[in-house]
């Protein structure tokens, strides 16, 4: 087989960017359906519940009024964590983590694999909106694939209300082995941030709040 160059690499590596894109915005359909036959039922939840209630005599208006101070309390909380939180600058022993990477790959015979591409997917726009790139509806493409912050929020309250986001980051390396042999490829990407949950727990709704992170990697083979 004859040995590619990097533009050959390159451009396979765009197709397989776009097969991504096409993946992905399909997981948001999909998401969106869910999304839609969810609230259906929360509804019916809601006005059966509420029925529920004021036949027992619960003054059910106090109960949304007391939720609706509750819920806004804990909005400018968070908000204000939030602005707190990014605002914190890397602690020394951050800069010592990565200098132990940095110390670890120099003492092996690893190579180190070019970051050549990165994206942010969000299944709302607003989510991408400070991102500095090329930046579409669901999708941007960083200028600088090394510094772009992806962050998300979700909202969701009432007597059965819920609210959800995904969003992906994308690292896309390329490795061409210059002999036959076994290779072992490790990703090694370090990334650091934060995430806040707050659920207030009421008897008559019970809330919770959930937040997943995922690693996975995929390997294409020629």
């Amino acid at each position: 087989m004859p040995r590619q160059n990097r533009e050959e690499i390159l451009e396979q590596l765009k197709e397989l960017r776009e097969m991504t894109k096409v993946e992905i915005e399909q997981e948001f359909e999909k998401e969106k359906v869910l999304r839609a036959d969810a609230n259906k039922r929360e509804k019916e939840k809601e006005k059966a519940s509420r029925k529920e209630m004021l036949e027992a005599g619960i003054n059910v208006e106090q109960m949304e009024r007391k939720d609706a101070e509750e819920s806004e309390a804990a909005r400018k909380r968070i908000e204000r964590v939030r602005k707190e939180l990014i605002g914190v600058q890397l602690r020394r022993e951050d800069y010592e983590f990565l200098a132990q990477d940095e110390a670890l790959l120099a003492d092996s015979d690893a190579v180190k694999m070019p970051l050549v591409g990165r994206e942010l997917y969000a299944s709302a726009p607003e989510f991408l909106a400070g991102i500095d790139g090329d930046v579409l509806p669901t999708s941007a493409v960083p200028y600088d694939p090394h510094t772009a912050n992806p962050w998300c929020w979700a909202r969701g309250g009432g007597w059965w209300g819920s609210a959800s986001i995904s969003i992906y980051s994308t690292f896309w390396f390329y490795f061409y082995p210059g002999a036959n042999r076994y290779y072992s490829v490790l990703p090694w990407v370090r990334y650091r941030g934060f995430y806040i949950l707050n659920a207030d727990d009421k008897w008559w709704n019970s809330k919770y709040a959930r937040v997943a992170a995922r690693p996975s990697r995929w390997q294409p083979r020629d």
